[in-house]
């Protein structure tokens, strides 16, 4: 019988493989297939996360106590409203406060919350049940949905809340949320839910070359389920002159800290960046906009997260590139209420397209979304025609993705 030719045997190879069920991964669902991303509306943010969160994907937010995860996550609810997408929170204390939102941006109007009922508790075993319900309606529609749970940490498993003090409770917390990543990990992946896991860090004792290293809560399970984890602190406290109420003198106050964010995994992006924006307390805003847009401007020898664009000092100067536009010098307490208004708003779309030209030079992952269009915001639409005009010749290949997964070494 005649020899098969090497075409012939590499057909048949691939017909047996097909038979087996095995894929070819270029016909595979990958993470680089990831078809939508959620921005967080910061360009520092953005450029350690590559884009943003990815929808079909869990990501962790872990830091300590008052860190800034819940300023974070408000600011992806204020991104998904602008863009007309769909955002849930488990809220599991029931603290979610209608006032905050308001305070920070978000309208309230347009969140749902899965909350204790009066006399309950959520658990992990019970909120399990409740997200495969969320996915069961949510993967038979094409609509991106943002699901925050606030917090991990703060969930009980069902034994915590049982009076038997007899039952060998060693390693059943962990045990539960395995559990629950494992029925719902895959599944988050078949969907365009965008799945954001607080959690509260402690001190990792375990790292002895690093006095100063943490790790999340609830033992190994996100770890390795989640495709992208985060790791948020609080820095040093800006302070600035302000006029106290009572007596309608100056004084001193802290009017912001420095929020630092570092990738500690990644299967979406590249691992170990890391970079700095800001938390505004008061008047508290939390992840305000128009003021990280303007304290990013500053030039500042101390901060590498900083893009030198507005002059620092009494009086900050502004030169723009658009040339019908005037050169703008102003003290810092008049900057931020100009960025807001209507004068100032060219200067504000200015500002925000060089920074983010700044961080991604030749496009940009969330422009490209097939369900989340992010160019209903006007900002983001801009963007778009900044990179719709490069020549043709100017653009290099794309990709918001390195393929592989990298660790982050946290003593470094």
């Amino acid at each position: 019988m005649a020899r098969k030719r090497q075409t012939e045997k590499g057909n048949t190879i691939i017909d047996l493989a097909q038979e087996a069920g095995l894929t070819l991964m270029t016909d595979a669902t990958t993470a680089s297939d990831i078809t939508d991303w959620l921005p967080t509306g910061i360009p520092q943010i953005d450029y350690v996360l590559a884009g943003g969160f990815p929808y079909g994907r869990i990501s962790e937010v872990y830091g300590k106590n008052a860190s800034g995860k819940s300023s974070l996550a408000v600011a992806l609810t204020k991104q998904v409203q602008k863009f007309n997408g769909n955002v849930v929170w488990i809220d599991v204390e029931a603290t979610a406060s209608t006032e905050n939102m308001v305070k920070q941006g978000a309208d309230p109007n347009k969140i749902y919350l899965v909350q204790p009922n009066e006399g309950e508790r959520l658990t992990v075993e019970g909120l399990t049940k409740q997200i495969e319900a969320i996915i069961d309606v949510f993967e038979k529609t094409d609509t991106p949905l943002l699901l925050i749970w606030d917090s991990l940490a703060a969930t009980p498993v069902d034994y915590e809340l049982e009076d038997d003090s007899n039952v060998n409770r060693i390693g059943v917390r962990a045990k539960a949320i395995q559990a629950m990543f494992t029925k719902i990990g895959q599944r988050v992946t078949n969907t365009n839910i965008a799945f954001l896991i607080l959690n509260q860090a402690r001190d990792d004792m375990s790292n002895t070359f690093n006095p100063n290293a943490i790790k999340s809560s609830g033992g190994n399970a996100l770890e390795h389920s989640a495709t992208l984890r985060l790791e948020v602190a609080r820095g040093k406290a800006n302070k600035s002159k302000v006029v106290d109420p009572i007596t309608g003198k100056d004084k001193e106050e802290v009017t912001s800290y420095i929020f630092r964010t570092k990738v500690i995994k990644s299967k979406v992006s590249p691992a170990n960046r890391q970079a700095e924006s800001y938390l505004i307390s008061y008047p508290f805003k939390g992840m305000d906009f128009v003021e990280n847009i303007y304290q990013s401007s500053i030039a500042s020898a101390q901060s590498k997260s900083q893009f030198g664009l507005i002059t620092s000092g009494a009086w900050r100067e502004y030169v723009p590139m658009n040339e019908s536009l005037e050169t703008v010098k102003l003290r810092d307490s008049e900057w931020v209420p100009f960025l807001q208004s209507e004068e100032g708003y060219p200067y504000l779309e200015e500002l925000f397209l060089r920074q983010m030209i700044a961080v991604f030079p030749h496009d940009y992952a969330p422009l490209h979304n097939e369900h989340l269009d992010i160019t209903a915001e006007p900002l983001y639409a801009k963007l778009k025609e900044y990179y719709d005009s490069l020549p043709e010749d100017a653009k290099e290949e794309f990709t918001s993705i390195e393929e592989g997964e990298e660790e982050v070494d946290k003593d470094e």
